[in-house]
């Protein structure tokens, strides 16, 4: 997922409180998802969202 910075779905909010709360782990703004490739050494090429409501998304990279 990759979660507006305003204006997110509620059930991908949920979701988001769900994996925090089970998983100790996130979902992203696009923001952080560029952030944390650029730490990690990879450049996003494209975001293809394929679910709006979700925002459910494939995220395509190329190593620096």
């Amino acid at each position: 997922m990759v979660i507006p910075d305003v204006g997110a779905h509620w059930h991908a909010t949920q979701l988001d409180i769900a994996f925090q709360a089970g998983l100790a782990s996130v979902e992203r703004t696009r923001g952080a998802w560029y952030e944390l490739n650029e730490e990690v050494g990879l450049k996003i090429n494209q975001i293809y969202t394929y679910t709006a409501s979700l925002r459910n998304s494939i995220i395509e990279c190329v190593k620096v």
